[in-house]
C-alpha cells in the first residue's frame, strides 16, 4: 500500500535525521540514505540541507568520486525541484560539458538540460513551461547534440517510448535556444 509505504520512508527518513543530528560526525551512508529518502518523500528542502551536509563533509577525500557520481546529481535535483536552477547547473556543467567530463549518463545529462533550458510540467491540456537559465552557446549546443544522440541511441535499441522522449527533449531544447539565438531558430523546422 502507498501510504504504508510512504510512513515506513518518513520513519526511516526522521531516524535517521535524529541519528545523524546526535553523531558529532555522521557518516557517509546515514548521511546520504536520509538525504535519498527526503527526495523519495519530495521533501526538497529537507534533502538539499543533507545533501549539502554530505558535498560539505565527503568531497575530499576517498569518497570523493561517490560524491560526484551520485550525491551531487542528487543535490541538482533538489534544487531544480527547489526552483534553483542556477545552483542546479553550477554543480553539474562542470561534471556534465565537455568530452572530458566525467559524468556522462543520460539522467544526470537530462537533469542539467532541466536546469538550462527548462521544461514543460503538467499534464493533459493543463501545461505550462518553466524557464531554464540558458548558458553560452557552446554548452547549449554540447547539450543538445547529447540529447540527440541519446534519443538515436534509443531508437537503435527499438525503444520507442525513450525515443520520443528523447526526440521532445531535443526539440524543445532547439525551441526554447531559438528564442536567442536566430541561427537556431530559423533551422528549427530541420529538426
Amino acid at each position: 500500500d502507498a501510504d504504508e509505504r510512504t510512513t515506513l520512508t518518513r520513519n526511516m527518513a526522521d531516524a535517521l535525521a535524529l541519528a545523524n543530528g546526535i553523531k558529532a560526525s555522521p557518516g557517509y551512508a546515514t548521511l546520504y540514505n536520509e538525504g535519498k529518502l527526503w527526495m523519495e518523500l519530495s521533501e526538497f528542502e529537507r534533502a538539499k540541507t543533507t545533501l549539502e551536509a554530505v558535498v560539505a563533509r565527503f568531497s575530499e577525500g576517498e569518497k570523493a568520486t561517490s560524491v560526484q557520481r551520485y550525491v551531487t546529481p542528487d543535490l541538482a535535483e533538489a534544487l531544480v525541484e527547489l526552483g534553483d536552477r542556477e545552483g542546479a547547473k553550477a554543480l553539474l556543467a562542470p561534471l556534465v560539458i565537455g568530452e572530458e567530463a566525467p559524468l556522462k549518463t543520460e539522467g544526470v545529462t537530462l537533469l542539467l538540460c532541466r536546469a538550462v533550458f527548462g521544461e514543460v510540467v503538467g499534464t493533459g491540456t493543463r501545461v505550462q513551461q518553466v524557464p531554464g537559465v540558458m548558458g553560452t552557446d557552446e554548452e547549449l549546443d554540447f547539450l543538445d547534440k547529447r540529447i540527440n544522440t541519446f534519443g538515436k541511441s534509443a531508437e537503435g535499441k527499438g525503444d520507442f517510448c525513450s525515443y520520443h522522449a528523447r526526440k521532445f527533449d531535443y526539440i524543445f531544447a532547439f525551441w526554447v535556444w531559438g528564442q536567442e539565438n536566430d541561427t537556431r531558430r530559423d533551422s528549427a523546422p530541420r529538426v
